[in-house]
This record gives structure tokens, sequence and C-alpha cells, in this order.
């Protein structure tokens, strides 16, 4: 038989190792987290109501509240995700609308620059055309003028040989008479 002071000795040391034991799986659990490995869905036990109790249930809590916040972040990583990924299919969507415009304003602009084209031929044609009919103008004109003045003298010619032709016709007349 033990002597009671080893008895107690013995049985202060279970005390001590069982009130202990909270602090070292407390210990073992921070550096688990602090190498990214923890569980924290995991709680750590106590059944003291002391100091230790008091710092294992600090610990649960610190835990459960880091496991949250965790939680928070993978949630908050997704959504970015998801808002990254919309956004990627946006710029896309624009960079394939931004191409067809630009196909569109070239095409545009080759079809302008093809009327531009057959307008300045047009244009010079008209110009050539109503070159060609100015002076086709100018020449009717010239010989509208040259028909007038020959009228002009046809009509005095005229008038001349009436005022000399008729007379000794009408003499002619009224002496026959």
């Amino acid at each position: 038989m033990l002597p009671t002071w080893r008895l107690q000795d013995r049985t202060n040391k279970m005390k001590m190792a069982a009130a202990y034991c909270p602090i070292e799986n407390t210990d073992w659990v921070v550096i688990l987290i602090a190498t990214g490995e923890a569980d924290l869905t995991k709680r750590l036990p106590t059944s003291s109501r002391d100091e230790i109790g008091d710092v294992v249930n600090g610990f649960n809590s610190f835990s459960e509240k880091l496991q949250t916040i965790i939680g928070d972040v993978k949630h908050s990583k997704e959504d970015l995700v998801v808002a990254v990924n919309e956004i990627t299919g946006n710029i896309e969507s624009l960079e394939r609308m931004i191409v067809s415009q630009g196909k569109i304003v070239t095409e545009a602009s080759s079809a302008v620059n093809m009327s531009m084209d057959k307008m300045s031929g047009s244009f010079e044609t008209l110009r050539a055309n109503s070159q060609d009919g100015f002076s086709k103008q100018q020449s009717v004109n010239d010989k509208v003028k040259e028909i007038e003045t020959q009228s002009q003298m046809l009509q005095e010619a005229n008038a001349s040989l009436h005022k000399y032709s008729l007379k000794p016709l009408i003499r002619l007349r009224i002496q026959k008479l």
C-alpha cells in the first residue's frame, strides 16, 4: 500500500492532468489552425467550469467565429468568381459587337467611297455635257442671230422689191382700165 502522501500526490497529478488536457488539446488545435490543417467544424470538449473551461469555451467561440468568417470569404470568393465570369462574358460580347460594328463601318465606308467615285464620275460627265450644251447653245444663238440678220435683210429686200415692183403693175392695171 502507498503512503498517504504518495496517494495524494498521485491524485493531484491526475487532477492536474485532467485539468490541463483541454489546454493541451487547445494548443494542438491552434497549431493545426496555424498550418491550415484544422477542422473548424470540430469543438473542444469541456466539462470544467473553472478558468481552464473558460479558456476552452473562449477558444471554441473563436473557432466558430473563424469558421463563419472563412465561410463568408469562400462565399464572397464564389460571388466574385461569378461576377468576374459575368464581366468577362460582357467584355467578350462587347468585343464581338465592336468587331461587328467595325466591319459595318468598313463596309459603309467602302460603299460611301464607291458612291463618291460614281458621283465624281457623274459630275465630270455632267460638267462635260454642260460645256458641250453651252457650246451648242452658243452655236444655236449665233445661227439665230445670223438668221435674224438675214431675215431682216430679206424683209428689207422684199419691201424694196414690193415697193418698186407693185407700182408699175398698178400703173399697168390702171392703164388697162
